[in-house]
């Protein structure tokens, strides 16, 4: 049963139980809710409501109240976890562009040969020679102009030499004479 409260917008529903005594709650959508012994009246019912009115009317405005600044709020808890990892994702994606864009400057220009920065978890680059491929770790950033130079000329070298022999390092050595304090450094 659904009575409405007079004078206002506000409806009731009444529902009937095994229970002795009149209960009055405001559920947390706003809705009033109202029990009420099995044998009660209409006309106690009604009394018994009117009797509380204002409660209700307050009641109602106070639960409409919290849930517009729920709702000003975010609806869902902020996973910080998550807020987190694409944040990191989102700064490493950046830095890859721009290391990838300055590294670039700083190879030599060989139009054949393309250059990528990745993500490499143990080495500082690669050589593919079937592709012309040179792949350059984009941590190479944090160290100074020499390493990138020594990596970009080690990988270059490959090219002419596949294996690290003796005639690769001379290859390396001519042209960066200091290459092993250079290899130190990065270590």
């Amino acid at each position: 049963m659904i009575y409405e409260l007079p004078n206002t917008e506000i409806q009731i529903t009444v529902s009937k139980k095994r229970i002795r005594s009149f209960r009055l709650r405001v559920d947390r959508s706003g809705n009033v809710l109202c029990s009420v012994p099995w044998l009660a009246s209409k006309s106690k019912i009604e009394e018994f409501i009117d009797s509380k009115s204002k409660w209700i009317q307050k009641s109602v405005e106070k639960v409409k109240s919290s849930i517009l600044n729920s709702e000003n709020l975010s609806e869902k808890p902020i996973d910080f976890a998550l807020a987190q990892e694409r944040f990191r994702a989102t700064l490493e994606k950046q830095y890859r562009l721009f290391a990838e864009s300055e590294l670039a400057e700083k190879m030599p220009d060989f139009s054949s040969i393309t250059l990528k920065c990745r993500k490499l978890k143990s080495m500082w680059g690669s050589c593919n020679r079937r592709t012309n491929t040179v792949t350059l770790n984009y941590d190479l950033m944090r160290f100074p102009q020499i390493c990138t130079d020594y990596v970009v000329l080690h990988e270059l070298t490959h090219f002419l030499y596949i294996y690290h022999d003796k005639n690769f390092y001379k290859i390396v050595e001519r042209f960066m004479p200091e290459y092993k304090s250079v290899v130190k450094m990065m270590r």
